[in-house]
């Protein structure tokens, strides 16, 4: 952009020994798990572990019709094959969309580090990607742009910014007057953090963190971690699931005990409700379970 200012900036050599001295401004990606890892970790859902319950025992029914009295023949596996097939469908249905999402993720932050941002470099203002700027740098800050790193103000004309990302609190008004200051704020009144948004005024900073180091890239890294604690969803479907469970369980005991006091094959008993099982979790839609045959 070339246009003088009062600021004369870092030089290209101070750049440089900055950037090997801080860091660049990028905040370092999680470790991801294998592809592997991740479809597995679609079984660990209590719906598909009951479902995979429900194949079993459809599979010990079909062992019973095939090499039972009835000499079914491998015919009767093709119920359990159609229940694993379908399980194995939900699961990849799961991993494949949890695996675009996290694609498209990873290029929205690749996007995101290459904005564009107005800094003073050898006196004059130009234009650098955000990842390239450095502690140190000289960031003009205008209304609708996102604060490119951690720094304290030099000018701040009638500025607020957004700061919810960060600590909840929509609009905070920053300033480089001393009697102004917030001292309920929970960042200084003349600083200004990386994830913010600038809603009104403009004004002038100082970078003194980059990446990991900013206030923002400490609570990304901290939200990577796996602290144990559910969601109140997980909560209700885990118990959802163990109430789903309980009365499957209770309903194939209670129609074993009427198939052995009636003389009927257990495999004949337990197919009814395997087949109840499935059509529960897959839109109640009607299973051929041989019922009555």
């Amino acid at each position: 952009m070339g246009k003088d200012l009062a600021y004369q900036g870092l030089t290209q050599k101070e750049v440089e020994q900055s950037r090997m001295a801080h860091g660049v401004n990028v905040l370092t990606p999680p470790e991801k798990a294998s592809l592997w890892s991740q479809f597995l970790e679609k079984f660990d859902d209590p719906i598909i572990r009951i479902l995979l319950v429900a194949w079993l025992l459809s599979m010990v029914i079909a062992g019973v019709h095939c090499w039972g009295p009835e000499a079914k023949g491998f015919a009767a596996f093709l119920e359990p094959i159609g229940i694993f097939f379908a399980i194995m469908l939900a699961s990849c249905v799961g991993f494949f969309f949890e695996l675009k999402a996290n694609r498209a993720f990873d290029v929205l932050n690749t996007v995101n580090d290459d904005v564009m941002v107005k800094v003073v470099r050898d006196g004059h203002l130009v234009e650098v990607a955000r990842r390239e700027i450095v502690v140190g740098d000289i960031v003009h800050l205008e209304t609708g742009e996102e604060v490119p790193a951690d720094g304290r103000l030099l000018e701040a004309v009638s500025l607020q910014v957004n700061e919810s990302t960060l600590t909840g609190e929509p609009v905070i008004s920053k300033t480089i007057c001393e009697a102004d200051f917030d001292t309920d704020a929970t960042y200084p009144s003349n600083v200004v953090m990386r994830g913010s948004t600038v809603v009104d005024g403009h004004g002038v900073m100082k970078v003194e963190q980059v990446g990991d180091a900013t206030g923002y890239g400490k609570v990304y890294e901290g939200s990577q971690l796996d602290n144990g604690v559910e969601t109140p969803l997980q909560i209700q479907l885990k118990g959802l699931a163990n109430v789903i469970s309980k009365a499957g369980y209770t309903i194939v005991c209670c129609v074993d005990g009427e198939a052995i006091r009636g003389g009927r094959c257990v495999g004949d008993a337990l197919d009814g409700p395997v087949c109840a099982c499935v059509e529960l979790f897959y839109g109640g839609g009607h299973l051929d379970c041989g019922i009555g045959a």
